[in-house]
């Protein structure tokens, strides 16, 4: 410890401060840590199958629009023509993705391009998602 020009000590010196401090830092951060030893169970939303058609009865570039899981989730059941990412049927070119973008839940009803098969552009800030490429973002 440490004279003050008083005569009085320092009731903890500077070194003795950081030690400190950085010991309840530490014990603060423990409990967290100790959580993440813990196993994390996911939790799982299960939601009854639904059949929106036939893949036969799609007609190439013609989106069906169908409500799931709830009547007011708007959705569009697309064949492409090409192969798409996590596409099925027999040329895996079937993809149905939500009418809501992702960054703000703007509305994307409507705005289903066949030329470039993109979802959009969102009319809050402009983004356009390519339905090849698992919805992936291009603008």
């Amino acid at each position: 410890m440490h004279a003050h020009e008083d005569g009085e000590r320092a009731c903890m010196s500077r070194r003795q401060f950081l030690l400190s401090g950085g010991a309840v830092v530490t014990l603060a951060a423990v409990p967290g840590g100790l959580a993440l030893g813990a196993p994390l169970r996911a939790l799982k939303a299960d939601y009854p199958k639904v059949k929106i058609g036939r893949l036969s009865a799609l007609k190439q570039g013609v989106p069906v629009v169908f409500a799931y899981p709830y009547p007011n989730v708007h959705n569009i059941l697309v064949k492409l023509g090409a192969p798409a990412g996590a596409g099925v049927g027999k040329d895996n070119d079937v993809v149905a993705f939500n009418q809501r973008c992702t960054h703000m839940g703007g509305p994307l009803d409507g705005t289903y391009k066949e030329k470039h098969q993109v979802l959009g552009p969102c009319p809050l800030h402009l983004t356009t998602f390519d339905l090849t490429r698992h919805g992936m973002v291009v603008s």
